[in-house]
């Protein structure tokens, strides 16, 4: 839902509350999900949800007064309960983002002690690596191109990969550990436009980055 859109994007863009006794003579009110649904809306309480320092960070509703509607004193019972609400929540918000931060702060350290630990052969330590490195950024693939300064520029000697299977679509035959050796193009693929400049790329959408070509 867009800020704007339907009654609670009203209220989410404007911060007003919004009581209304009936919503279908409301021009505001969206009826689809009634006619999908086969619910009938009557009356709606609508109202932002603050924030300690009074920023809006979610919006409540209520739907259909058991008898009639919505009421001042209704308005006013809604937005005290929302005030310590709105406090919770951004402190929940607070605590999982030192919980995120903790987590990885602690693979971190481990990933730090497992490579001084195990330097025994490359494998060993790029494994590690992307084990880490996927269970630190909560993806589903990782991979690791080395370049080798006595071989050509346009080539990167060795490719190592790493899959979470748990994320693959049944049907996909893709490897948990396929650090193979081979040899990948340098021109063809995002990995060369980020060695040439040593820019950060922070691609959304890969599919529609015209350097993007998916290699197997």
């Amino acid at each position: 839902m867009k800020l704007g859109q339907g009654i609670a994007g009203m209220v989410a863009l404007t911060g007003t509350a919004l009581n209304i006794p009936d919503a279908y003579k409301d021009s505001r009110f969206n009826q689809s999900v009634d006619k999908k649904t086969g619910y009938r809306t009557r009356s709606i309480l609508c109202m932002p949800i603050r924030d300690g320092d009074k920023r809006i960070v979610g919006v409540a509703q209520v739907i259909n007064k058991i008898e009639g509607a919505f009421t001042t004193k209704d308005e006013k019972i809604f937005a005290s309960y929302l005030g310590f609400c709105g406090v919770a929540i951004h402190n929940a918000q607070i605590f999982e983002k030192i919980q995120l931060e903790n987590r990885r702060n602690e693979i971190l350290l481990d990933l730090a002690r497992v490579l001084f630990e195990e330097q025994s052969s490359l494998h060993t330590v790029m494994d590690t690596i992307l084990t880490h490195t996927i269970s630190l950024l909560c993806c589903e693939r990782a991979s690791v191109l080395l370049a080798n300064p006595s071989q050509p520029e346009n080539v990167f000697e060795h490719t190592f990969e790493h899959v979470d299977e748990s994320t693959l679509i049944s049907g996909i035959n893709l490897s948990k550990e396929a650090s193979e050796r081979r040899k990948v193009p340098f021109n063809i693929a995002i990995t060369s436009f980020v060695r040439q400049t040593g820019q950060i790329v922070n691609i959304e959408n890969a599919a529609n980055d015209k350097r993007f070509e998916f290699l197997v």
